[in-house]
């Protein structure tokens, strides 16, 4: 399996459980094409349309010259810019029902292209998404998008290429220099306190400082080290909470799979948790 249908297949089973944010931002080094390839298979799967296809003839009436109805796909002209115009056009879209499927989806390629009125049009459909309404943004990096998008959407970094990952221990920490200083087992002990305790304490109990405290417990000083215990423990931790969260679980293995490592004290596991503290309330 690759990590794009792992990734994929975690994001239908929070789908089927309820539990699947209405807007995404896709970024990353990987071309538009991988990334609106990437949704169109998604939108297979949580669209539920009416009519019978496969996913190759859903894939051929996406592309064809009328499209799919409930497929809204946005994309600069000619290489230009997406204007406001084109944006408040979803205000004709959004204000009925899907007509042939349960679910719209609406892509925005290139959507760093977007004016800044076009942007903030934008935003307030995202701070109050129609029901039935899934949002999917590409861009090559987030800092591209204003802000107030950003933190109302669920980023999903897409690595060029997708590339097949091995989610098991033996394969995913084969530094051998650096794993025979670390005790596994013990890291195993520490991540399941962490999770027991992050999936039974009390709506608004758990706080960052917490839960970045725990995390932090008995590190190497050594930066190499202290690098795989994090992962190993994350990558425990992601598994422990997928079933009651998968979103979450989503957007760690999906940072880990791609290599993007940090240090215990960097903004980028802040935000990483931010997810926690919205669902812990």
């Amino acid at each position: 399996m690759t990590a794009k249908d792992i990734l994929k297949s975690k994001l239908v089973s929070a789908y089927n459980n309820g539990k699947l944010p209405h807007s995404f931002i896709l970024f990353g080094n990987s071309d538009n094409s991988e990334k609106k390839d990437f949704v169109i298979e998604l939108a297979f799967n949580i669209l539920e349309p009416k009519r019978n296809c496969s996913i190759d003839e859903f894939k051929r009436i996406v592309y064809g010259e009328n499209g799919y109805t409930d497929f809204v796909w946005i994309r600069p002209q000619d290489k230009s810019s997406i204007l406001n115009s084109e944006i408040e056009k979803l205000n004709d879209i959004l204000m009925y029902d899907p007509y042939e499927s349960k679910n719209r989806i609406i892509l925005i390629s290139d959507a760093d292209t977007m004016t800044d009125s076009a942007q903030n049009s934008l935003l307030k459909k995202l701070e109050e998404p129609p029901k039935n309404n899934f949002f999917f943004l590409t861009a090559p990096n987030k800092s591209s998008l204003l802000p107030t998008i950003v933190s109302r959407t669920l980023p999903l970094f897409i690595k060029r290429p997708f590339t097949d990952i091995s989610l098991s221990m033996e394969s995913f920490f084969n530094n051998n220099a650096v794993d025979s200083k670390i005790n596994f087992e013990n890291e195993k002990n520490i991540t399941e306190t962490i999770s027991s305790w992050f999936l039974t304490s009390k709506p608004g109990f758990m706080t960052f400082n917490q839960m970045s405290d725990r995390f932090r417990e008995n590190l190497s000083p050594d930066p190499a080290i202290r690098k795989v215990q994090l992962s190993y423990r994350l990558s425990l931790f992601a598994l422990y909470i997928d079933k009651k969260y998968p979103t979450a679980s989503i957007q760690i293995l999906d940072f880990l799979e791609n290599e993007q490592y940090f240090s215990a004290d960097s903004v980028i596991f802040y935000n990483l948790f931010n997810i926690f503290k919205e669902m812990k309330g």
